[in-house]
């Protein structure tokens, strides 16, 4: 609500006050037209609420649904021969030696954080 929204209603309510006696026809329709935008108020304020937290909802879901896709492109291009573009790359700066080789699990982890970086050197 701005100053001059709330300038107006303050100015409505001290008229009720002084013209009530004199006036009590529209003392009552101003009092009225008050109530009814209190209500209003209320009402967006609640739907407001509401929108701001299936906003935060939606986002946390898009969000989920791309970190779930990213893993499965991690996946993928771990199954796939990378010796010559990441792997090397990140063995030699990245990966610690593994007894039983590298893991698949240890693969996207790596592949993920060779994009990591590759974006902020961007």
């Amino acid at each position: 609500m701005t100053n001059e929204q709330r300038e107006a209603i303050e100015y409505l309510k001290e008229s009720v006050l002084i013209y009530k006696n004199t006036i009590p026809k529209i003392s009552e329709a101003i009092e009225t037209v008050l109530s009814m935008l209190k209500e209003k108020n209320e009402q967006i304020v609640k739907y407001e609420k509401i929108y701001k937290e299936y906003d935060c909802y939606r986002w946390v879901k898009e969000l989920d649904k791309k970190d779930r896709q990213i893993d499965l492109m991690a996946e993928y291009i771990a199954n796939r021969d990378n010796d010559e573009d990441i792997c090397k790359y990140q063995v030699a700066e990245w990966c610690e030696d593994e007894e039983d080789g590298v893991l698949i699990e240890v693969c996207r982890k790596c592949i993920k954080q060779y994009f990591e970086r590759k974006v902020e050197e961007c």
